[in-house]
């Protein structure tokens, strides 16, 4: 459920595993206008950087199945690799405070993938 943030705090996450995190949301906000993503990283911010929360589900090897969430009160970033060996990718920015931040990546897979 996208209601309540899952993995780790990014309070808890090491200096070096929160940059990492930043550069996975750096990636995400570089596929906006300059203007959108200086919002969305003032509203990020604003909220509390420290009340995102980071979540990893499958392998660290390269080219097998993989699955992250990054979660806050003002964003949600999914990133999954799971199906057809790790070969059919889906990444989606929610924003969970508007009708925008419906769960996009279940329904398509709900829909798309029986």
């Amino acid at each position: 459920s996208l209601k309540a943030p899952a993995g780790l705090p990014f309070g808890a996450l090491s200096g070096r595993q929160k940059a990492a995190a930043r550069k996975i949301l750096d990636l995400y906000l570089g596929n906006m206008s300059d203007a959108i993503a200086r919002r969305q990283w003032r509203r990020i911010r604003e909220a509390g950087v420290d009340r995102l929360h980071f979540a990893w589900a499958g392998s660290q090897t390269p080219g097998a199945p993989h699955y992250y969430r990054i979660h806050g009160p003002t964003v949600i970033v999914e990133y999954d690799n799971t199906q057809n060996g790790a070969n059919h990718a889906h990444s989606v920015w929610h924003d969970p405070t508007d009708r925008f931040g419906a769960d996009l990546l279940k329904r398509h897979h709900m829909n798309d993938h029986k």
